[in-house]
């Protein structure tokens, strides 16, 4: 009789089982608030931490503090952020230096709530100070910065952990762990969709012209030459961009996409001059592993096998000699991370029956209650519906602005836009006073602008508008000027071009309001390739 029921069940049509099953809200609900281990956005929380602190003393130890917000004159400002100024003389120190110490108290999770609060509003301040200044890195630390201060990062691995016992659980809900892993992918893949276009792909530019200027990379240097070689990495470089995010979700891809991810970033290391941003990667694209893989490597090296513990610890030195030594500077952080990423990457790829056995039993003593469930609030879910589609759509804003965002850079910023272009020309401005109608070039952009200021000016439309709009204000209230008007005489070349003209020549800039609704119909259109 039983055998007849089972067989019934076991025959009925598929139909009744997908009835069966929750509706998709509830089950993205129960997805959001399944309980997870917390030990691996700890290490997140650490990375970003100690990044941010480690960006603010190279601003002061290179001196670039002084040089780039204390001495200039004049400093290109955001919309709706006209009122953030440099603080004057020794305060922007004492800024920067509690915007370090707060990034450290982060890293340590001491008195963790408070400090996230003021590493956010530090490293957006600091993002804030001069719109020449924008690096794709920065607006990742002030994203990551601002979404710790609503997870419970440190329920692990944290002082506050230790000295507070209800701050102290291996518990968290799932949704802290997807929407960093949302944060952390996003440069990637829209940075593979930035690749998609004809410049990067087919005439592989400007990554030819880098490449053969550093022939000097190690091993690999001599092949910069090769056109064939330099195709593959352009193509490569794409293709992992655009599909990395997709082998860290899946299990079984997911060791192998992180050491892509970190080979990827090493030669971006000594290749660009472009900071923090690959070894802070390398830390927080471990978000991706299972949530407890911290414990489990931790138990692995305390209580597995010899072998295993030989096996890491040789990978730890390999990566160290490689994150201290390849750029062109040592720097032991580089090199512990470097460590740190290529042994988290060999741990992972090891056999799971060598790296578990000990891990298991040793994760399974290490919790002290028992899981925990968690609610999900309406405020919590618009929240994440929100942030998720400002993060998806505003990369994809350029593509319905007309004109290419490389040239026109309309929508190039905030859409991880790295290393796609190179611009050369020079700029005039011709300030024009109608009262008299005396023209002539003006003579003091140099004196109002720093090298880096001028040479991010001439190739960024909106900041050339800014600065003419500053510029006749200088005129005014320094030699008396009335309304003047102001125009560009400019030439740029894009990717290698042949240079041609930038903004049209009869415009008065200072008619164009600030800020402008792209698209600029003053900048020149880029010429068809030939």
């Amino acid at each position: 009789m039983i055998s007849r029921i089972r067989d019934r069940v076991s025959d009925r049509p598929a139909e009744a089982e997908s009835e069966r099953r929750p509706p998709l809200l509830p089950r993205l609900r129960a997805g959001l608030t399944k309980p997870v281990d917390s030990a691996g956005l700890a290490i997140v929380r650490m990375g970003v931490g100690s990044m941010i602190a480690w960006e603010v003393w190279r601003e002061i130890d290179s001196e670039l503090l002084w040089t780039d917000y204390i001495e200039p004159v004049y400093h290109f400002r955001w919309s709706l952020f006209e009122w953030v100024h440099p603080l004057p003389g020794v305060w922007i120190f004492v800024a920067f230096g509690i915007l370090a110490a707060a990034g450290l108290l982060v890293a340590i999770g001491l008195f963790y709530r408070v400090a996230a609060a003021v590493m956010f509003l530090g490293i957006t301040y600091y993002f804030l100070l001069d719109q020449a200044r924008y690096l794709n890195h920065r607006y990742l630390a002030c994203l990551l910065a601002f979404l710790l201060i609503l997870m419970p990062a440190h329920a692990s691995y944290s002082i506050d952990a230790r000295r507070t016992p209800w701050v102290r659980t291996r518990t968290m809900p799932a949704w802290p762990l997807w929407l960093m892993r949302l944060q952390v992918g996003i440069p990637y893949f829209f940075g593979g969709i930035a690749k998609l276009n004809f410049d990067w792909l087919v005439r592989t530019e400007p990554l030819a012209t880098w490449l053969r200027e550093r022939m000097d990379f190690p091993v690999i240097g001599r092949f910069f030459a090769d056109d064939i070689f330099i195709r593959l990495l352009a193509w490569g470089s794409t293709a992992l961009d655009l599909f990395v995010v997709f082998l860290l979700l899946y299990k079984r891809t997911r060791a192998i996409g992180y050491a892509l991810a970190v080979m990827f970033h090493f030669m971006n290391s000594r290749l660009f001059n472009i900071g923090i941003f690959p070894w802070t990667m390398i830390l927080v694209t471990t978000i991706f592993f299972e949530p407890d893989w911290p414990r489990r490597m931790g138990a692995a090296l305390r209580r597995g096998r010899a072998a295993v513990r030989v096996v890491i610890g040789a990978a730890f030195l390999v990566g160290f000699f490689i994150g201290g030594f390849l750029p062109l500077t040592f720097s032991a952080i580089r090199a512990l991370i470097g460590g740190f990423g290529v042994a988290v990457a060999v741990f992972h790829l090891m056999p799971e029956r060598l790296r578990e056995e000990a891990a298991v039993a040793q994760v399974r003593r290490a919790e002290p209650s028992p899981w925990r469930r968690f609610t999900f609030s309406r405020r919590l879910a618009w929240f994440l519906a929100i942030w998720t589609g400002v993060q998806l759509l505003v990369p994809f804003r350029h593509f319905v602005i007309p004109g290419n965002a490389h040239w026109t850079e309309e929508g190039n910023r905030f859409s991880w836009h790295m290393l796609l272009r190179q611009k050369r020309g020079e700029v005039a401005f011709i300030v024009t006073d109608p009262a008299t109608g005396h023209t002539g070039a003006a003579e003091e952009v140099d004196e109002l602008l720093t090298a880096y200021q001028r040479w991010k000016m001439e190739q960024t439309p909106d900041m050339i508008v800014q600065f003419a709009h500053h510029l006749e204000d200088y005129y005014r209230e320094v030699h008396g000027f009335g309304d003047l008007e102001i125009r560009l005489d400019s030439i740029q070349s894009l990717n290698g071009r042949i240079p041609q003209k930038y903004i049209d020549p009869d415009v008065d800039l200072t008619e164009i309001p600030i800020p402008y609704w792209p698209p600029g119909r003053w900048i020149v259109p880029l010429e068809p390739y030939e």
